[in-house]
Formats: C-alpha cells, sequence, structure tokens
C-alpha cells in the first residue's frame, strides 16, 4: 500500500493489508470465495423461512417511526451520539456537530437500472424523503451492492447538498462522479482523511464486490471508523466473521462509543457465514472492536435470506438476556455452591468451578467473601459494558427475593439450561413490572427504523 499525500496510513499486521492481483482485491487472511451461481440455485432448492406478513401485522411488529431530527440541533449532542436508523444498513449520526450518512438507499427498490428499476422491493417503507433530511455534511459507502449504494439515492443526496463530502473504497470513484458527486474520497484500508477536525479511517472487512455481470471485487470493500474530539464511531459493514480481524480495529482505533453492526442477511448459514455475520457474531464483533454501545443494522428492509424476518431483533434480545442470566447465575451459584449440598447439582457445580477457575486466574484467591466476588461480577459487567450497574443490582435482589420459588420448584437439583430458564422467566417479569428498560439500556440493541436513539457518553 502505497501511502498518498494527505492521507494518514495505520500500520498494520500485513495479512489485513490491501491485495489486489489482476486488478481484482482480495482478502489475504481467507480463502473463501464469493457465492457462485451453483450455490444460489441450491439455496433456492431449499426454499426460505422468510415469509413476509401483510401490512397490518407487520406495522404492529416492525413499526416505521416519522422520524424527529430535533435532537441533531440540541445543545445534549455534545454530551454524547446521536443516531437515527432509517432502515437497513442506511443511518444518520451525528459527531461533534456533523451529520453523516451511511450506505444511504432511499429508493423502494434496490438493483440494476434498465430503463427501469428492478431487485429486491422493500417491504418496510423509507421513514423520510432525502428532502426531509437535516444537513448532511459527509457520507460513507461501505461497498458497491445495490443494497447499499443507490444511483438514485446518490443522485438526489448530490443535487441536494452540492458540498457533501463522499468518502467510498478505492474503485468506486468513477461511480459516485456519473452521479454528479463533487467531492469525493477514495480510500484503501487502513487510510484516513480529516473533514471538519473529524476524522475517516476506511477499514477492513470480510466480504466482496460486485455491481455487473463482469466487475467482480474491481472496487474494494470495508468498513468505517469515524472518530471527532470526543466520540468514536465504527461502522463495519457487510463482513463474515474474523476475530483477529475486529481485535485489530478495536486495537487501533477503538474503543468506540458507538457502533453499528450487522445482525440479518445470514441464513442458510452454508451460502452467507463467510461475508455475512450473524446476531450471535455481532455481539462477538461488539466485544472484539470494544464497542461500548452497539446498534443492529441490515435486518427489516429487504428480503435478502432465508430466516424469518424478525429473528434477527429477537436473537440480539434473547443473547442480552442469556448474557445478564449468566452473570445473575454465577452469583446466585457462588453464594450457594458451599452451603447447599444437592446430589442432582453435579453438572452445575461442574459449570460454576469453571467460572470459579476464571476467578482464581485472576488472582482473586479469597473466593468465597461477598466483596471478592462482587468485585469480580461489577468488572464482568463492565465488560458487557451495560451503561448502570445499579440496573443488574435491582433485578439481582428481585431474583434473590424469588430464591424460594426457585427452591420449591427444585429447580437447583436440574441442568444448568433450566436454571437459565428460569432466570429467563424471571427477567421478564422484572421487566414487566418495573420502568427501567433492560435491553434497551443494554449495550448492544435494536430501534425501530426511523427511530433516534441518544447515546450519553460514559466519559
Amino acid at each position: 500500500m502505497t501511502d498518498q499525500p494527505g492521507i494518514d496510513s495505520i500500520v498494520v499486521d500485513k495479512k489485513f493489508h490491501t491485495l489486489c492481483e489482476s486488478n481484482r482485491y482480495r482478502c489475504n487472511w481467507t480463502d473463501f470465495s464469493k457465492p457462485g451461481v451453483s450455490g444460489v440455485v441450491k439455496w433456492l432448492c431449499e426454499g426460505s423461512r422468510a415469509t413476509i406478513p401483510k401490512q397490518e401485522e407487520l406495522d404492529h411488529a416492525l413499526p416505521v417511526i416519522n422520524p424527529s431530527f430535533d435532537k441533531y440541533v440540541s445543545e445534549e449532542t455534545t454530551h454524547g451520539i446521536c443516531v437515527t436508523w432509517l432502515g437497513h444498513a442506511c443511518v444518520l449520526v451525528q459527531i461533534d456537530g456533523i451529520n453523516i450518512l451511511t450506505d444511504p438507499v432511499f429508493s423502494s427498490k434496490c438493483g440494476p437500472r434498465f430503463g427501469f428499476q428492478v431487485g429486491h422491493t422493500r417491504y418496510r417503507e423509507v421513514p423520510c424523503s432525502i428532502g426531509k433530511l437535516p444537513h448532511i455534511d459527509a457520507v460513507v459507502i461501505s461497498h458497491n451492492h445495490y443494497d447499499h449504494l443507490d444511483y438514485n439515492s446518490v443522485c438526489q443526496l448530490a443535487e441536494r447538498f452540492p458540498d457533501l463530502k463522499w468518502f467510498v473504497p478505492m474503485g468506486v470513484k468513477a461511480f459516485m462522479e456519473s452521479c454528479q458527486c463533487k467531492n469525493v474520497e477514495e480510500c484503501e484500508w487502513w487510510q484516513g482523511r480529516l473533514h471538519k477536525n473529524v476524522k475517516f479511517t476506511f477499514v477492513p472487512a470480510q466480504h466482496w464486490s460486485k455491481r455487473g455481470l463482469m466487475d467482480d471485487n474491481m472496487s474494494l470493500w470495508g468498513g468505517w471508523c469515524i472518530k471527532g474530539s470526543q466520540r468514536n464511531f465504527y461502522f463495519s459493514g457487510d463482513t463474515g466473521y474474523y476475530g483477529e480481524l475486529f481485535k485489530e480495529i478495536g486495537d487501533k482505533l477503538g474503543p468506540f462509543d458507538l457502533a453499528a453492526i450487522p445482525i440479518g442477511a445470514y441464513c442458510p448459514r452454508w451460502f452467507m457465514c463467510h461475508h455475512h455475520i450473524d446476531p450471535e457474531e455481532a455481539l462477538k464483533v461488539h466485544e472484539d472492536v470494544k464497542a461500548t454501545r452497539s446498534i443492529g443494522i441490515h435486518w427489516g428492509t429487504f428480503n435478502l435470506s432465508s430466516e424469518p424476518y424478525l429473528e434477527p431483533r429477537d436473537k440480539v434480545k434473547e443473547l442480552q438476556i442469556k448474557k445478564i442470566a449468566e452473570i445473575l447465575l454465577i452469583k446466585v451459584i457462588t453464594e450457594n455452591l458451599q452451603t447447599e449440598k444437592c446430589e442432582g447439582r453435579e453438572k452445575i457445580q461442574e459449570w460454576a468451578r469453571k467460572k470459579i477457575k476464571e476467578l482464581q486466574n485472576e488472582k482473586k484467591e479469597d473466593l468465597q467473601t461477598e466483596e471478592k466476588t462482587k468485585e469480580w461480577l461489577h468488572k464482568k459487567v463492565g465488560e458487557l459494558q451495560i451503561e448502570k450497574i445499579e440496573k443488574l443490582q435491582k433485578i439481582e435482589g428481585f431474583l434473590r427475593a424469588n430464591i424460594q420459588e426457585l427452591k420449591r420448584e427444585k429447580i437447583e437439583q436440574l441442568q444448568n439450561e433450566k436454571i437459565d430458564e428460569w432466570l429467563k422467566r424471571k427477567i421478564e417479569e422484572f421487566q414487566k413490572t418495573n420502568t427501567i428498560e433492560l435491553l434497551d439500556g443494554g449495550n448492544f440493541f435494536t430501534i425501530n427504523i426511523g427511530e433516534t436513539k441518544f447515546i450519553k457518553s460514559l466519559q
């Protein structure tokens, strides 16, 4: 990779450098190839679970909100980040007072144009027109696939905001200029540019590019790290999971106040796994890049894959509950392991001992004292990056008050999975009877299309 004047380049592991052979790019840490025709045919023959319901059910299950952009002109935003999900991979985010769009697609279809538009039709409408957007200072493009780079949307944005700054992967500039975009910056991986005192750095992703019949991988793909004077935002773009890559991004450019990470279009896994992460992998990316909070994107808009349309959101919630339940389970078992000896708890004890061994490895020798246990648990809560620890303390108290019910149901004699089920039920009861929004206050969240979330700074 050759440095260019005015471009900052980050020194990283060589296997994460841009690699271009015969004018085509590739991920040099893996030998996966993009899906071929035979794979597409096999997928189509398998059938899909992604049935989209009628409008009335959609409106109830996945409402589209008419966005209000009042927060984007509020002084409150100096103490955090504003983010609005506009559907699929398009988010509006404000950092240090400048408004940035990711992968803007405002058309009803995404696909090639043959005098008319073909391709995938949105099953959830655009929450607002480009004409209703607040002033946009910059746009970042992750790659050239039609559901991320839309000709009509780009043309309309270029017309409404003539001075708009565009940050795009190498090989995409010619397309942008054909849409009358004037200020276009192309970047290779790990190259960055400054705009209005905010730094935009292009980073690798495990994906591919294609827009025409013969242009496979002739342009680059990736994500964007956007760093202001006080806030740091990561947009991953489409990607498969490769832990070393995301840890490198976190080490070199993190931690991040907010990340936008895809959670949808992941089934069937044999077809999608190399270039689209699933919800469980999305949470791993969140941890790898050292994000404080993350929003799940790339779902609920276009029917691109085989999973049920609400499954990405439901799985994220389920995984969040599982994480919190694990912490609470450690607490309950650690307190009771030495005082309760139950013949049927061998599997639970084995699991608990493994967790306690982690504590031993951290050189906390006095394992049974409540102070040391709490210290370790609070560290685990910090790793999960939940904004307010007192939320977990209140849930903990609620569960403790229900221990008698746990004993009556003789759950302690069941396997660990049954305790997880009990904890999940109790957490759900807690949510229904308390105003604390546990999941929305968690570290990885989803919102409705058109909804705005203000992420308060933890600094």
